[in-house]
């Protein structure tokens, strides 16, 4: 009743009361916005700095058997892959004890292989998936005049480049592990080379053989699996034989014949030439450690064609070897043209 009485008295706080009176004046002050300035021109970018220097570490880590191999890097330029360290498996895992050929190829396993005793799972699947590529030599030269020499010939001493090209992933080459030699390996030409050293300057003494001979450069180089690589240059010296025709009887020297070099005893066809007017002997000549002939057909008919026995005379050549010669000459004379073939069988 007493609230009731308050409203009446005093109005209701919630505007139940007198009207509410009209609102006051706006004062003064104005409430509109400046005018915004113009932008400012941007500022130009300045000049890029160089690059800089390519620090110096290590890329291109590879594991090859149980060797861990990384790329050194100095200066930006890489270097030979070098060995870090070697890996091995710890705690308790087993090695392989199958001693089964494997039933189908995988990868880097081979049907048939048999994987090593004590392998593990890493070291199986590194087969599998990163099979080891040999390397090798796909050419090599020593650039020496080349060719037959004849005995007594030299091959004049002096330097020249040795060359060759390496094929294969040239990390599997061990550095500095290509040697040249000389004959048949006995004696050292250069070594500590790797794989990209080529070409090589070479300095040669004069080379010259008075006997039968095979001067062979060899160029080996050391992989990381597997066996050493090579490729081999060979200078032969070697003994001419002599084929032709004459109208002497018996000869003393080569002169009008046609000369070849042989390593052995030669069986050769040889057209030997006639002018259809003058008669002449055919003769055959090999040095006298060779085979001896023991008949001549005429390659077209295959008829035998008789010859003498052999005679021997010793000959010297234009580089002061002497050398025992055997001849064989015709019993008969022919002026025609005709392809004989010697034999050293029945």
């Amino acid at each position: 009743m007493e609230d009731i009485l308050n409203v009446i008295v005093y109005g209701s706080p919630y505007g139940i009361g007198g009207a509410q009176g009209p609102p006051g004046p706006t004062g003064p002050g104005s409430t509109a916005a400046g005018l915004t300035g113009p932008t400012g021109n941007t500022g130009n970018t300045g000049n890029t700095g160089s690059t800089g220097r390519t620090g110096d570490g290590y890329t291109g880590a590879f594991i090859s058997g149980s060797t861990l191999y990384m790329t050194p890097v100095i200066a930006g330029v890489p270097q030979s892959p070098v060995a870090i360290g070697v890996v091995s498996g710890g705690g308790s895992e087993l090695g392989w004890t199958n001693l089964n050929p494997v039933t189908t190829t995988i990868g880097g396993i081979d049907s048939g292989d048999i994987i090593t005793p004590g392998y593990k799972a890493l070291q199986i699947l590194e087969l599998m998936f990163y099979p080891y590529q040999p390397v090798s030599f796909s050419t090599f030269s020593v650039n020496l005049s080349g060719g037959i020499q004849e005995l007594g010939q030299g091959i004049t001493g002096s330097t020249v480049n040795t060359t060759w090209t390496a094929s294969g992933p040239t990390y599997n080459w061990v550095p500095n592990g290509i040697t040249l030699t000389r004959n048949q390996g006995t004696s050292l030409v250069v070594g500590n080379l790797n794989y990209d050293s080529t070409p090589v300057s070479v300095t040669h003494p004069t080379y010259g053989f008075t006997t039968p001979t095979t001067l062979t450069f060899t160029l080996t180089g050391d992989q990381l699996e597997g066996a050493n690589v090579s490729i081999t240059k060979s200078y032969d010296w070697q003994h001419k034989v002599y084929y032709g025709s004459s109208t002497n009887p018996a000869i003393t020297d080569f002169t009008g014949l046609t000369g070849e070099f042989a390593t052995n005893t030669p069986i050769t066809d040889r057209n030997i030439v006639g002018d259809e007017i003058t008669q002449k002997y055919f003769y055959f000549v090999i040095p006298s450690s060779f085979t001896s002939y023991t008949g001549f057909k005429n390659v077209a008919t295959l008829l035998s064609i008789s010859f003498d026995p052999a005679q021997t005379i010793s000959v010297t050549n234009a580089y002061t070897v002497s050398t025992s010669y055997k001849y064989y000459r015709s019993s008969d004379t022919s002026a025609g043209t005709l392809n004989i073939r010697p034999s050293t069988t029945s």
